[in-house]
């Protein structure tokens, strides 16, 4: 049976329009040069970085679908589920009202510390507004983007500053000073799910780390997908996550997030090989076979049987997971 031997796709990455270091062109180029086939922006809570990446990738040749990433509250176990959501129209009534209920939350925490940090003496030269104007058309506002506007207005520059103004500003300290709101809160996956299929995407648990346990009850409320190829996962937990995507007929994906070159964490440090960021090249992602039932939303008959050589080959789980396999003899 002919499976592709290097992930063709990466299907979860983060811009400058939430919480990445790279523009979407950016990370379209920097994925082609890599050597992926396809990809998809999912950055949180919005899709204002969909049409400019959309733009590259026609222009590199490389396939792209539309996604974002949601979290949402898991009613039965309390905990903040991440998801990634494809193939959604971002117009749904529904779907702009998600997207303009996390924008309040995240914008009006940045920008409440933002006010602390002027109040202390650590922000200076600069106001909220001129933030804003230095966005234009981002809505999920954090540090990064109170950085990038002082860069434009010459106050700050380098990486180190960079790092040590993040740190300062919006870091632990300030957070403990962070007023009592009433911020609007993360739906409930019971909610959340059927409005994604109603707009016509797909939702997929993102770095399933802690929720391997719940897919049988997610399955049930009507999740689509597991992420495999994550680096939150040891090998383990990979192997498990493919094996209950084979058991429930659930979508495969994969992808860099915050790890990884197109993750943008190694400008942190001097040697990025050394850090539990450091992927080599196209091992995080998901196969063209696997992407190939994403993009067209339609599984393939012998899904199963593709599956199961995966985990029962070793020589071949080695070579099509990417990562090198961690289980001790």
């Amino acid at each position: 049976m002919a499976i592709l031997m290097k992930h063709y796709a990466n299907l979860h990455m983060h811009s400058t329009h939430s919480d990445g270091r790279y523009t979407p062109e950016e990370l379209a180029r920097i994925a082609k040069e890599l050597g992926y086939g396809a990809i998809a922006l999912t950055d949180h809570d919005t899709v204002t970085g969909n049409a400019p990446m959309k733009a590259e990738c026609d222009r590199l040749g490389l396939e792209c679908i539309y996604g974002a990433e949601f979290c949402a509250r898991f009613g039965t176990t309390g905990h903040v589920l991440h998801t990634a959501a494809f193939h959604f129209d971002a117009e749904h009534p529904k779907i702009q009202e998600l997207i303009s209920r996390m924008a309040t939350r995240y914008a009006g925490i940045t920008m409440d510390l933002f006010d602390i940090a002027v109040k202390n003496g650590q922000i200076k030269g600069i106001s909220w507004d001129e933030v804003l104007e230095l966005n234009p058309g981002i809505r999920w506002l954090t540090g990064n983007h109170v950085f990038s506007a002082m860069k434009a207005k010459g106050l700050l520059s380098t990486d180190e500053e960079k790092i040590a103004f993040l740190q300062s500003c919006f870091g632990t300290e300030n957070k403990k000073a962070l007023p009592k709101k009433d911020r609007p809160g993360f739906i409930n996956v019971e909610e959340y799910i059927p409005i994604i299929h109603e707009a016509g995407g797909i939702v997929l648990v993102a770095h399933p780390h802690n929720q391997l346990t719940d897919v049988k009850l997610l399955t049930e409320i009507g999740i689509d997908g597991l992420e495999v190829w994550h680096s939150e996962l040891p090998a383990p937990e990979r192997r498990e996550a493919l094996k209950l995507a084979m058991e429930h007929d659930l979508y495969v994906s994969g992808g860099d997030d915050h790890s990884g070159l197109l993750g943008g964490q190694y400008y942190r440090f001097e040697h990025p090989e050394e850090t539990k960021y450091y992927f080599p090249a196209r091992t995080l992602g998901t196969t063209q076979y696997f992407f190939e039932e994403i993009r067209d939303m339609k599984k393939k008959p012998d899904r199963k049987e593709v599956m199961r050589e995966l985990l029962e080959n070793d020589e071949l789980w080695q070579k099509t997971g990417g990562i090198i396999d961690d289980i001790q003899p």
